[in-house]
């Protein structure tokens, strides 16, 4: 199997690069899970390493999520249950490096590929608008099974979180931004780089990790009142859950569980404090739905999307 991952050092940073081979994108295949694994326990004790900057070599694209034909091929809960554990697994050993981790986001960022950079201490996005970061597994009859029900709300506040997951609608790089799902907008990407010259991106992503280090960065998220009250007030988020509820149903007439479960299981964990037992909650969720007839149907509509 070809080695899709390569891990470079400059300065006591490490690099770590993106790029399967024979394929236009990347995916968080169970094979490139595991070679990340091996990946981070390689670094995870050495005390030269500095930060940890995770890139993709992919045109336009981070990561565009998990593999679906292993999604699809899932026969029981127990096995869609240890498929989730399992990726969730890599990315708690992301998440608990003991230096600064970032992701640096040049395109779609999508389902695996979000909850990836979700367990980065902080992600960095191109001004570009190839980028699109989301969580649409629902749209599969599935909900996020890597943490993002998990990472996303305690990143970028309970409604915010509902309407990126419920709706299964990606974000732009602004409003990534605005909500706080990225720490930095850097002025370069394909498209803005073919208008004008700009500096080479490493250039900025360094400066950026400087300031990590340096503890110059701080993170502030701008909230309006009304922001807050949704997000920090136990009654804003009975309202707020309220209305999505009302608002998939409307949607759906009740005939697509995946979005009812999602909100039904971050109402349940959100004020949790075990990250363990939020995520068993999560695989256990990810695991009835990945079995059922209409996450089955609803990839075979993929499947006949992208065909034609």
């Amino acid at each position: 199997m070809p080695d899709n991952f390569r891990l470079t050092f400059q300065n006591n940073i490490a690099f770590v690069d993106f790029d399967q081979k024979d394929s236009k994108v990347n995916l968080l295949t169970s094979d490139n899970m595991s070679a990340l694994s091996r990946l981070l326990d390689q670094i995870k004790d050495r005390k030269d390493v500095r930060a940890l900057i995770v890139r993709s070599l992919k045109s336009g694209s981070f990561i565009a999520g998990a593999d679906i034909r292993e999604i699809e091929s899932i026969t029981t809960e127990d096995e869609a249950r240890a498929k989730a554990k399992a990726g969730q697994d890599v990315l708690n050993q992301l998440d608990d490096l003991p230096f600064p981790t970032v992701a640096v986001i040049n395109g779609v960022a999508l389902g695996g590929g979000c909850e990836l950079a979700l367990a980065c201490d902080y992600r960095i996005a191109y001004y570009d608008d190839k980028v699109q970061i989301g969580l649409p597994e629902v749209s599969l009859g599935i909900l996020p099974g890597f943490g993002g029900t998990y990472r996303l709300p305690r990143l970028v506040g309970f409604s915010e979180s509902l309407k990126m997951i419920l709706t299964a609608k990606p974000v732009k790089f602004d409003k990534a931004l605005k909500i706080g799902l990225v720490d930095r907008v850097l002025p370069y990407g394909e498209s803005v780089r073919a208008r004008r010259a700009l500096p080479l991106p490493d250039d900025d992503v360094l400066q950026f990790v400087d300031g990590v280090l340096s503890r110059k960065y701080q993170r502030h998220i701008r909230k309006s009142a009304q922001q807050k009250f949704l997000d920090e007030w136990l009654i804003g988020q009975i309202l707020t859950a309220a209305q999505s509820k009302k608002q998939i149903w409307k949607t759906t007439r009740g005939q697509y569980p995946a979005p009812l479960a999602a909100l039904e299981l971050i109402k349940k964990t959100f004020y949790l404090g075990d990250r363990q037992k939020i995520l068993n909650e999560e695989a256990e969720a990810f695991g009835r739905l990945a079995v059922g007839e209409i996450s089955k149907n609803l990839i075979n509509v993929f499947y006949l999307s992208e065909k034609y």
